[in-house]
């Protein structure tokens, strides 16, 4: 049996839900790993449009709603990977940039002023 939910029980869901979504971008720019956020982005996602279907209730589901849950979790998911392309994206021009390649010949250059420098650098 479907029920209908009340209005503020969807307000409340509606908040939940972005509160996850909004959590989930942060851990995507906090943990970079694209193949793990995006698993777990989809489960997410299922769960929360399953959850959503339920307390809409299931013969009240409109081909809108269908095509609106599926576009939002696209939408999402787009912004997630972007957001870890870009991060690694700038990762990367940083690690090539001359800033990098200064920095590794200060170290070489402090590394063989101690003693038995040379040492470590020769192996």
């Amino acid at each position: 049996a479907a029920a209908v939910a009340f209005e503020r029980d969807l307000v409340v869901f509606d908040l939940a839900e972005k509160m996850a979504t909004i959590s989930l971008i942060c851990s995507s720019v906090v943990l970079i790993d694209l193949k793990a956020i995006l698993l777990f982005y989809t489960c997410q996602s299922a769960v929360l449009t399953w959850c959503r279907w339920n307390l809409i209730g299931v013969g009240n589901i409109t081909p809108f709603v269908v095509f609106a849950s599926i576009a939002t979790s696209v939408f999402f998911g787009a912004v997630i990977f972007l957001c870890v392309h870009q991060i690694r994206s700038s990762m990367a021009a940083k690690l090539d940039s001359g800033d990098a390649s200064a920095l590794m010949l200060g170290f070489r250059q402090v590394l063989r002023g101690v003693c038995d420098g040379d040492d470590v650098l020769d192996r």
